[in-house]
């Protein structure tokens, strides 16, 4: 038997929690104490919410939900963001994640959110739709190429986009466990935030912003040449015809990646007209 209880969000659960990811996740060095602090107790849409569970003192999962703002059929409204989601080895293939994901999502529900979003993976998107009451809408697109994405002529309209302000944003770029950069991209008089990956000569495309809307705190502009940029994510304004982009393999892919959604009484986006970049769900 498990002992449920909604997450704790003090200093010592948080560490506790730290402990418990890296256990489950051996490579992921970036999840420190301080990293979670920022991630579940800073952000100024709402702090974390969700649940755990013990056995005997130990934690055996954890589902964590973090409250964000999109645009959804035109509307700006509050959601929640799935992450983190964790079992411990011994306790996988029982069921026990979902059980917390539903106590979860019935609690965001009360508490008026309006909507669910999560990229999962091949194995972990099943148990979402099954179990949770999400939607798949498909596979991320992931590229690799030079320069930046150029954008259509005329873009589509969107049916969902996630609402960053300044002060979103400045508390996003103030992730302990990264530095990131920017680039102009002279074409449209934009900003570009680059953020690392796992190989030195390439940098993530995380996000474009008009100058104006990012905090002064940034500061870091990118430089030297780095060869090689990644992309991934939903965007239906970006022309790859006219960009020097290429699809990635999918044996270079570390597993593919689904955008998925949960309708909570405000409707639900079109296939098509979705724009998620890595800044919007990728936290480091």
């Amino acid at each position: 038997m498990f002992d449920i209880r909604p997450i704790s969000l003090s200093g010592e659960h948080i560490a506790e929690t730290a402990r418990f990811l890296r256990l489950v996740w051996p490579k992921a060095h970036h999840i420190t104490a301080a990293y979670l602090d920022w991630e579940y107790n800073h952000n100024p849409c709402g702090q974390a919410f969700g649940f755990n569970a013990f056995r005997e003192g130990q934690m055996m999962a954890h589902c964590v939900v973090q409250p964000l703002q999109a645009r959804l059929q035109g509307a700006v409204l509050r959601g929640v963001l799935s992450l983190n989601a964790a079992t411990h080895p011994d306790a996988r293939r029982r069921g026990l994640y979902f059980d917390l994901a539903r106590r979860t999502y019935s609690e965001a529900a009360a508490a008026g959110y309006e909507f669910g979003v999560a990229v999962t993976n091949h194995r972990s998107t099943a148990g979402f739709v099954k179990h949770v009451g999400f939607e798949c809408f498909g596979p991320l697109d992931v590229r690799i190429g030079v320069g930046f994405p150029r954008r259509r002529a005329k873009p589509p309209s969107l049916d969902f986009e996630k609402h960053w302000s300044i002060e979103t944003l400045e508390w996003r770029l103030a992730n302990p466990s990264v530095s990131y950069r920017i680039a102009p991209r002279k074409a449209d008089e934009r900003i570009v935030v680059l953020g690392p990956t796992n190989n030195p000569a390439v940098r993530a495309v995380m996000g474009t912003f008009p100058e104006s809307s990012l905090p002064s705190t940034i500061g870091n502009r990118s430089r030297g040449a780095i060869p090689f940029r990644l992309w991934a994510g939903l965007d239906p304004a970006i022309d790859w015809h006219r960009s020097l982009y290429f699809p990635l393999p999918m044996k270079l892919r570390p597993s593919p990646l689904n955008f998925i959604f949960k309708e909570m009484g405000r409707g639900k986006p079109t296939a098509g007209r979705i724009r998620f970049t890595p800044i919007d769900f990728d936290n480091f």
